[in-house]
C-alpha cells in the first residue's frame, strides 16, 4: 500500500480495475450482447412504435447470423 493512501481507496480502485476487466471480458465472450442491443434500441429506434426482440428472439437471431452462409477458410 502507498503511503498516504487510505486502505478504503485503494479497494476502491481495485474494484473498478474489476469491474472493469469483468466487462471487457463480457465484451470479448459476446455475453453482453443484449444488454447492448436494448441500448442502442432505446437510444436510435424508441420512436419508432416498434418494440425490442425478446432475448429468447435475438439469441435465435444472433446465431442464424454467425453459422449461415460459407465459413472456411480457404
Amino acid at each position: 500500500m502507498r503511503p498516504g493512501v487510505p486502505p478504503k481507496a485503494s479497494y476502491h480502485r481495485l474494484a473498478c480495475w474489476g469491474y472493469r476487466l469483468w466487462q471487457a471480458f463480457r465484451r470479448v465472450t459476446g455475453d453482453d450482447a443484449y444488454a447492448r442491443y436494448l441500448h442502442h434500441f432505446e437510444k436510435n429506434h424508441a420512436g419508432d412504435g416498434a418494440a425490442p426482440l425478446s432475448q429468447k428472439a435475438f439469441t435465435a437471431l444472433e446465431l442464424e447470423r454467425r453459422w449461415n452462409g460459407i465459413k472456411r477458410c480457404c
